[in-house]
């Protein structure tokens, strides 16, 4: 796993041949192109550094050409595998996030790629609750996992109400301090939906122990009723309008996962809209920019607040551009800056766009 901290530590080898490569993977399908294709960079990065006259270039890409011909190796991977290399260490990643197949030999690492693996603002919480069963989901672009909460939530409304009084429960208010009645599959009288507040109370009592300082939106799965109550109850600052509608007991994690991409999607849109936005209102006052010699300077005095990038753009840049573009977006990321990724439309290109946090001029 790829951790801030293991990205910067990356970043401070500098002056030996280092050798940064990526590949896309296949995670299901013909598993021999994920083999040939790191053979493809390894044998790449192996030529640059014979051309730089680096007389153990085998020795330090060893680790690497190990895997060029080990079939079984690539039959179980997520969407990219990389590696970094120089006389000292030999790491792999496997990496949750597609990246662009590459080859890179220079006195430091290429590390840019790495940073939606870092970041990862495309995250969702879920919780699933039916009057059975409550379960808890971190999901991802690419997956969803499971989290265990049992230890602080209960897990079924009976687990909830046990200990509860029934006199108790009917002391409790309806919805809106009047009469709530549901019809169908709905909750019931009222003294069932003070019943279920209570029940949803609970396991939200027990959730804040693990999300209540996440900024994550948190997505209910569950029958249609439920979610208004819950909205009622949460304490969490950031629970979702979006719901998965159902019995959750009949939904398995990738059914789940199915349902959040409209919330992905809302997710990305909401980001790059916010920048798109704060960027106009930034021109009138010198602090957004497109000049890419700008923003590097900018950079290397901590004074970039957000930057987007055009993926279309640095796929294409030659060794020397994307060394001082590498410079340039680690900078921002060490010095605590925002970084959105955007693939645009051929008509839409650019380089980057950043908005500075203050003006300054350098003597």
């Amino acid at each position: 796993m790829i951790t801030r901290k293991k990205l910067i530590e990356l970043r401070n080898i500098k002056n030996k041949p280092s050798v940064s490569l990526y590949i896309p993977t296949l995670i299901a399908g013909d598993y021999d192109k994920n083999r040939i294709r790191w053979k493809n960079v390894v044998q790449d990065s192996l030529n640059q550094l014979e051309e730089q006259n680096v007389k153990n270039a085998k020795d330090i890409l060893e680790p690497a050409l190990k895997y060029c011909e080990e079939t079984k190796f690539w039959a179980n991977h997520s969407k990219g595998f990389c590696g970094f290399f120089n006389e000292d260490i030999a790491q792999f990643f496997h990496l949750n996030q597609k990246v662009e197949e590459l080859s890179f030999v220079g006195d430091k690492f290429i590390l840019h790629p790495l940073l939606p693996e870092t970041t990862n603002e495309d995250r969702i919480f879920v919780l699933a609750i039916s009057q059975n069963d409550v379960r808890f989901f971190e999901a991802q672009k690419d997956g969803i996992y499971p989290v265990k909460i049992s230890q602080n939530v209960v897990l079924s409304r009976e687990e909830a109400l046990r200990n509860i009084e029934e006199d108790q429960s009917l002391q409790h208010h309806s919805i809106g301090g009047g009469d709530a009645y549901y019809h169908g599959n709905g909750p019931g009288d009222d003294m069932d939906t003070t019943r279920i507040k209570q029940y949803l109370r609970r396991v939200d009592d027990g959730l804040m122990e693990f999300i209540h300082d996440e900024r994550v939106p948190l997505v209910l799965a569950s029958v249609e009723e439920y979610h208004p109550l819950y909205k009622e109850v949460t304490n969490y600052n950031h629970f979702s309008d979006h719901m998965i509608v159902g019995n959750p007991e009949n939904m398995d994690p990738a059914t789940i996962h199915d349902h959040l991409q409209p919330v992905f999607k809302a997710l990305k849109e909401k980001r790059v809209t916010e920048f798109k936005n704060n960027y106009e209102e930034n021109v009138g006052h010198n602090l957004s920019t497109s000049d890419f010699d700008d923003i590097a300077q900018a950079a290397k005095y901590e004074n970039i607040d957000s930057l987007v990038i055009d993926r279309n753009h640095y796929a294409q840049l030659d060794n020397e551009q994307l060394k001082k573009l590498e410079e340039t977006i680690m900078n921002v990321y060490q010095n605590g800056g925002t970084i959105h990724t955007v693939k645009t439309e051929e008509d839409e290109q650019f380089e980057m766009k950043a908005i500075k946090r203050f003006e300054m001029e350098i003597a």
